[in-house]
């Protein structure tokens, strides 16, 4: 990932397995009433899981996994989105599975057909943090949101709405 996807895209401060330099930019997650909410997230590391406090499982995206572990901020996800948008992967928005008239599944992105062109988007909810991604090719709009909240995919669907709309 590293070699193919990170760092051609200019990603230097994403990783799937944690760095210590994150610590500076790591967010603290909120639950729905927006508390905080500790996730032992950051700083795990194996030779550390024998120190958790008895009965404290160690959460199973602290562990490197493709599909949950992404270790990003918002400004380099957005270096991804727009290399997608410029230079789409081979087969990366070619549609896969239809789900209906609107709708279908890419390689990891779905597809939306819409009045303003197909859009590719895709979401995420490791519970106290909470993301979503849209891009239209065709005239390469897109937008990253990462949030640090349990609220978080309800502000995207508004903030989708509100800055996605053309006049």
């Amino acid at each position: 990932m590293r070699d193919r996807v990170l760092a051609p895209s200019g990603m230097r401060n994403s990783s799937y397995v944690w760095r210590p330099q994150f610590a500076f930019q790591a967010a603290e997650g909120h639950d729905t009433s927006g508390k905080p909410a500790r996730t032992r997230l950051w700083e795990w590391t194996p030779d550390k899981a024998p120190k958790l406090p008895p009965g404290v499982d160690v959460a199973i995206n602290a562990i490197p996994n493709a599909a949950a572990s992404l270790y990003t901020t918002a400004s380099d996800y957005a270096l991804f989105v727009s290399r997608v948008l410029a230079n789409p992967p081979k087969g990366m928005l070619v549609p896969r599975t239809k789900v209906n008239d609107q709708i279908e599944w890419a390689l990891g992105w779905g597809i939306q057909h819409t009045a303003q062109g197909d859009a590719f988007w895709q979401w995420g909810n490791n519970g106290v943090y909470q993301g979503f991604v849209l891009g239209y090719p065709t005239d390469g709009r897109g937008m990253v949101i990462l949030t640090k909240s349990q609220n978080g995919l309800k502000f995207s669907r508004d903030a989708v709405l509100l800055l996605m709309k053309r006049e």
